[in-house]
This record gives C-alpha cells, structure tokens and sequence, in this order.
C-alpha cells in the first residue's frame, strides 16, 4: 500500500508540474512580440522630437509668466506710487489748511 500511495503522490506532482509548464507556455506566447530595433529606433526618435517640443513651449510659457509678472508689478508699483504721491499731497494741503 505504501509503495502506491508514493506513486500516486509521483504521479500528482508530475501532473502538477505539467500543468503549471502549459500555464507558463500560454503566457509567453502571450507576450507582445518584441520590435525590431529601427522601429524602436524611428520612435525613440519621434519621442524625443516630441519632448523638445514641448520643452520648447514650457519655455516660451515661463517667459511670458515672468514678462507678466514683472508688468503686474510694475503696475502696482505706479500705482502705489501715485497713491503715496497723493496721500503726501493731500496731508500737505490739510497742514497749510
């Protein structure tokens, strides 16, 4: 009886391993084949084109970002200007008052 028991153990194991050699076969062959280097290559190159691109318009926004800012400020700066202006003025004209 021993000797079958180990058989049968044998037995399940070598099914076991041959079902789990089937699954690992399916995946592999469900593996997305690889490119060829020159497609690889003609994207790898169309990627890059792209991305200078876009490094391109990032530059061009950060430019005009910081040409805005220093408008606004320039801006502000009048204008608070003007208002010191006008508030040393007016405390004059109440002083000679």
């Amino acid at each position: 009886m021993g000797l079958t028991r180990g058989y049968s153990q044998q037995e399940g194991t070598v099914t076991d391993l041959v079902t789990k050699a089937k699954q690992i076969e399916f995946l592999i062959n469900s593996l997305p084949q690889p490119e060829p280097e020159e497609t690889q290559a003609r994207r790898l190159q169309a990627l890059e084109a792209e991305m200078a691109r876009a490094n391109q318009e990032y530059v061009r926004a950060v430019n005009r970002a910081k040409d805005l800012h220093s408008q606004i400020s320039d801006v502000l700066k009048t204008m608070l200007d003007q208002d010191d202006a006008d508030l040393l003025e007016k405390a004059r004209g109440t002083a000679v008052l």
